[in-house]
């Protein structure tokens, strides 16, 4: 929701692409990820499985966090 909501602040529906290469690279996807409750993931990844015939789980989501996350950050948080 606050990524919609930020997305409709900075668009033109009328436009002739609404959603521009250089609008979503400005998204920080890791950080909008971080933000969603476990709850949240864990109702979509159901939502998910039973919609596309998917076999995906929280350890999953999980390992891609820890891949999104830069090296950085994650010595920082080992350390920290």
């Amino acid at each position: 929701k606050t990524t919609e909501a930020f997305l409709k602040s900075i668009t033109f529906s009328d436009a002739k692409r609404v959603f521009t290469k250089d609008l979503l690279m400005r998204l920080d996807l890791l950080n909008l990820a971080k933000l969603i409750s476990r709850i949240e993931i864990e109702e979509q990844i159901i939502f998910l499985n039973d919609k596309y015939s998917l076999n995906i789980n929280l350890s999953q989501w999980e390992s891609f966090i820890n891949e999104m996350t830069p090296e950085k950050e994650k010595q920082l948080t080992i350390f920290g």
